[in-house]
């Protein structure tokens, strides 16, 4: 095995015995406002994707960008990012009455968890004028249903949100996705840095 290869293996197997639980438990931990790469401009899910399933390998956890559609409601709003209405049932188009807020959606998706990791929903669909606020970061278990294109719902009560698989793939062509790596290396790099700190002790 290369030097740099072994160096980064015995870097990165200090984390192998975190469990997912601990892992996601700690992604909630990061403070919203540092998540987001460029706040919630046209792209940030795109860029902010691409730099957590970086962070998810770093810490042992195989990762995937996933385009998904995506509403957002809660008794007085609702908001739809990557909506699709020919994709979502008609239980969820009945909900959405606002404007769209973008026309794809990116998260990440840990294939065999069946785990979805969405960082920057709260950036994009929160409207607090409206009393709809979103957590800082998203993590849910989706049944399999969701493989064969069926809407799934997540809530606290307060707000619910849906999520259901999407064919938009113009994410793979962006600038978001293909430009600037060393900058979203550094972006993730930070936010390892500051994971790092929380990391279980043995």
């Amino acid at each position: 095995m290369p030097l740099q290869k072994l160096a980064t293996f015995a870097e990165s197997s200090v984390y192998l015995c975190m469990t997912l639980e601990e892992f996601l438990k700690m992604l909630g931990c990061l403070p919203k406002e540092c998540i987001a790469v460029r706040g919630d401009g046209a792209g940030t899910c795109i860029e902010t994707t691409r730099a957590f399933i970086r962070i998810c390998k770093h810490f042992g956890f195989n990762a995937e960008p996933l385009a998904v559609s995506c509403a957002v409601v809660n008794d007085n709003w609702s908001v739809g990012v990557g909506f699709d209405e020919s994709k979502f049932t008609p239980e969820a188009v009945q909900i959405l009455q606002a404007p769209k807020a973008a026309n794809g959606h990116l998260v990440v998706w840990l294939p065999e968890h069946r785990v979805l990791i969405d960082p920057t929903l709260h950036a994009t669909a929160s409207r607090p004028q409206h009393g709809l606020v979103i957590g800082a970061m998203v993590r849910v278990t989706v049944p399999p249903e969701f493989d064969a294109g069926d809407a799934c719902s997540f809530g606290d009560g307060s707000v619910t949100i849906t999520y259901q698989r999407s064919d938009w793939d113009g994410w793979r062509f962006s600038h978001a996705w293909q430009g600037d790596k060393a900058a979203n290396k550094s972006y993730s790099n930070m936010i390892i840095a500051g994971l790092e700190q929380l990391t279980p002790s043995s």
